[in-house]
């Protein structure tokens, strides 16, 4: 029997930026992983984000401070309103 659970790839030789995340960073890459694309898009509506929200015990703001750091160190970058492309060089979800 075929394991049907969704999964990301996570590449090792590319991992130093992710030990460079504060705890609360952390967090939010964890909590966004949930709605990674198999294209390595992650679609935070208004919903998806209230839902991390809770599932973290986070505010706001400390949810925007991490989606900053996590920018700023190029795993994920900002295309649309609320919309992000996770770097397929550091992780991705296969198909």
């Amino acid at each position: 029997m075929m394991d049907s659970r969704p999964y990301i790839k996570l590449y090792i030789e590319n991992i130093i930026p992710f030990t460079r995340l504060t705890p609360k960073a952390k967090n939010v890459m964890f909590g966004m992983l949930h709605y990674l694309e198999v294209d390595n898009t992650i679609d935070l509506s208004s919903h998806r984000r209230k839902q991390t929200l809770q599932a973290l015990n986070m505010t706001k703001q400390t949810f925007s401070n991490g989606l900053v750091e996590l920018k700023s160190l190029g795993i994920i970058t900002e295309i649309g309103t609320s919309y992000y492309e996770v770097d397929p060089m550091y992780l991705t979800r296969p198909e």
